[in-house]
């Protein structure tokens, strides 16, 4: 099941808070991506289906970015409103696999700056490497995304 990248968010900034681990946009940026890239590699879907595009410092979800934006360069300090529809992630939920992939990524990648996984997405032959190199600022590829993150998960 795909959420809303707000709630994928969400998730992240309720681990944050909870761990008392500060996250930055740009640092919740690549955990977003890192776990929809994980969904897509185990599950032949991802967690959201908002676009996510290169930009300079790496993959961002514009939806995203713009939820939290008022934040600027400081710690998220709480959660994003969902509308009324959308259905939050529940990480207590021991069948949710949206929850397991989150507290993994979280449990792998949430001790990283935001530089740290902003360099880890801009290796060669990343996902955001090849959309950058071919057309800056446009939208990378599921498929190129999944491939990349299968590769990884074999790799663990």
């Amino acid at each position: 099941m795909a959420y809303s990248v707000l709630a994928v968010g969400n998730a992240f900034i309720e681990l944050s808070l909870k761990a008392k681990r500060p996250v930055t946009n740009m640092k919740l940026q690549k955990l977003v991506y890192i776990a929809h890239g994980f969904a897509l590699a185990l599950n032949r879907e991802g967690l959201f289906n908002e676009p996510v595009h290169a930009f300079q410092w790496g993959p961002v979800i514009p939806e995203l970015y713009n939820a939290i934006k008022r934040f600027g360069r400081n710690p998220i300090t709480e959660k994003m409103p969902l509308r009324p529809s959308e259905p939050s992630i529940d990480l207590e939920d021991g069948t949710s696999t949206a929850a397991t992939i989150i507290k993994m990524v979280w449990s792998k990648y949430g001790k990283f700056t935001a530089a740290q996984l902003s360099t880890l997405t801009h290796k060669d032959g990343t996902p955001w490497n090849k959309t950058w190199e071919k057309s800056e600022y446009s939208v990378i590829p599921n498929e190129w995304t999944r491939d990349h993150y299968k590769s990884l998960a074999k790799a663990a």
